[in-house]
Order: C-alpha cells, then sequence, then structure tokens
C-alpha cells in the first residue's frame, strides 16, 4: 500500500530536546508528522471515540511507556476526523492500526487482553528492526502551544473571523477545553450585542425568553455576572415548556460563557437543578 501522503527519508527527526508524549491527538497536520515520524520508530495509531478508545488507549500507554521511545500512540477521533478514518478505511471501532515506515497495516479491532496486545507489539517492534526502523523519540509531554493566547491577541486586534477560524481548529482538537469553550461563547456574545443599546437593553422588562436573553447579555457586558443569571433563572419557574427550554438553552451558554467552576455558575446550576427535578 501507498504512503498516504508521500514518503521520504527523515531518519533525523525526533532527535534533539523535542518530546512527544505516548498519545497525540491527531489533525491532518499532525497525522502526516507521524507518518513520517514513523521512519524512525513504529506509531499506534487509536480510531475511536470517547471511552471506547479511552479504554484501548491506556492499555496501550503502557506498552508505549515501557518502550521508553521505541513507539509511540496516535489518537484519531472518528467524530471530529471522519475523514482520517476513510481514508483509512476504518469502519469498524474501536480499531488499532500501525504506521511502519510511512505504511499503515491493522493490527485489531475492539478491546483485547493485555497478553495479546503485548504479543502484537513484540512482533510491531522486530518487524520495524527487520526493515531498518529501530530509532527512539524523547518521550514526555509534549508542549502544546498557547491556543487560547493566540485568539485573544486576535480578538482584541478586532480580527474576530480569524480567531473565530482559529477557534474552531482548536476546539477540534480539544474540544473539551473549558477556556476555548468560553471564548467561542464570548465570541458570540459580541457579535450578538454588536448593534445593541447598552442602556435600553438594561431596562428591558418582559416575560419573553428572547428579551431576557437580551437583557442578561447586556448585564454580563456590564460586567454583573450574578443578575445576568437570575434574570433568566426568575423567569424559569412560571415559563411555559417551550419559553423553559430557551431559558436553560441561553443558561447553559452563559454557564460556558463565565466559567463552569465560577461560583455564581455553580449556585446558579444548582438553583436551576432544583427547578428542573
Amino acid at each position: 500500500m501507498s504512503n498516504l501522503y508521500g514518503g521520504q527519508d527523515l531518519s533525523g527527526l525526533g532527535k534533539g530536546d523535542k518530546t512527544y508524549p505516548p498519545f497525540a491527538i491527531a489533525d491532518e497536520s499532525k497525522l502526516r508528522e507521524y507518518i513520517e515520524l514513523s521512519n524512525q520508530v513504529p506509531i499506534l495509531v487509536v480510531f475511536g471515540s470517547g471511552q471506547d478508545a479511552a479504554q484501548i488507549q491506556q492499555k496501550l500507554k503502557v506498552f508505549i511507556e515501557e518502550a521508553a521511545g521505541r513507539l509511540l500512540g496516535l489518537e484519531i477521533d472518528i467524530q471530529s476526523q471522519p475523514q482520517l478514518a476513510q481514508a483509512f478505511g476504518v469502519g469498524q471501532t474501536p480499531t488499532v492500526m500501525a504506521l511502519l515506515g510511512g505504511q499503515p497495516a491493522p493490527l485489531f479491532q475492539g478491546d483485547q487482553p493485555e497478553q495479546q496486545i503485548s504479543g502484537v507489539i513484540n512482533q510491531l517492534l522486530q518487524a520495524a528492526v527487520q526493515n531498518g526502523i529501530s530509532g527512539s523519540v524523547n518521550l514526555g509531554e509534549e508542549q502544546k502551544p498557547d491556543l487560547a493566547g493566540l485568539i485573544a491577541n486576535l480578538i482584541s486586534q478586532g480580527q474576530i473571523e480569524l480567531a473565530e477560524q482559529e477557534l474552531d481548529k482548536a476546539l477540534k482538537q480539544e474540544p473539551n477545553d473549558e477556556q476555548l469553550i468560553s471564548m467561542k461563547r464570548q465570541i458570540e456574545l459580541m457579535k450578538r450585542m454588536g448593534d445593541v443599546d447598552l442602556n435600553e437593553a438594561l431596562q428591558i422588562e418582559s416575560d419573553d425568553p428572547d428579551q431576557l436573553r437580551k437583557k442578561s447579555d447586556a448585564l454580563l457586558v456590564h460586567g454583573d455576572a450574578q443578575k445576568a443569571l437570575d434574570n433568566l433563572l426568575d423567569k424559569f419557574m412560571l415559563a411555559t415548556d417551550e419559553d423553559k427550554d430557551k431559558l436553560r438553552a441561553h443558561l447553559l451558554e452563559l454557564f460556558e460563557l463565565i466559567g463552569n467552576s465560577d461560583p455564581f455558575v455553580l449556585k446558579a446550576r444548582a438553583r436551576l437543578a432544583s427547578m428542573l427535578f
């Protein structure tokens, strides 16, 4: 099978001070890097999503750490990167493949006993040596770029569209990063409030959920997170079922914007839960 991205000899790759985590999260750029890196060390590639991938990764991580730099792992989330799974012809998950000398090779599907995984990895390492792939890399935690700092800088420069593009790419890599999610909500708030008169919005008196949202947005911009949340919660119990759904959705967005660990959010979340259950 041909190299998916074209082969080249990068025998010096991975030497020096650069470190690699036991498992990296793949996008197209990272996959290219690791296909090239497989000219030096074998790569274990896990295709999956959520818990099914996490369980097999935990087992493989032990073997990767024992290999002390002679083996690396790569995670491909089939939900956020379906095109990569399609490129490898992966349908069932979790699936584990290897990259060796730029070439993909299937290893096994589904969770497997550790003894069986050990045998497969030993065979992979032997095959690597037989093919002249016997290098090593520094194993550790790869330093992550300051994505949040980059995006915040773009926002401060008024480059909102570019900030959104970078934010969407960052969230594909780190979909559960609270800081990135908060920044996404902040940009959405800025766009909603772009043409809104702040003083008029602060004076809104209405039971309409969209008007309530506008007032909560204004309160948040004004610097009063507590009142922004209470403005929605105070109307929740007497709202219709349809309006409750809207108010709840607005609240969840504000929770993410303010920060799920913020004391105001923790208090508001508990109050919302008491009204839901």
